[in-house]
């Protein structure tokens, strides 16, 4: 079953996006949190760092914040 991220950057941007059934959820969390993603409008770019990363699958829920 496939799982889902939502993300949330240092302004409180957020958004969401599915990640792979077989990932665990630290992996996940190494990947997400405390990176810099582009989150700009083309052309303009924007990078902010992801603060808070929340994962969800069919039976869990797992919220990690820096």
């Amino acid at each position: 079953m496939l799982k889902s991220a939502k993300l949330t950057t240092t302004t409180g941007y957020t958004w969401k996006t599915s990640i792979s059934a077989t990932a665990s959820y630290e992996s996940t969390i190494e990947y997400f949190l405390g990176k810099y993603f582009d989150v700009g409008i083309y052309p303009i770019e924007n990078l902010e760092k992801v603060v808070k990363v929340e994962i969800f699958d069919a039976k869990t829920t797992v919220v990690s914040e820096f």
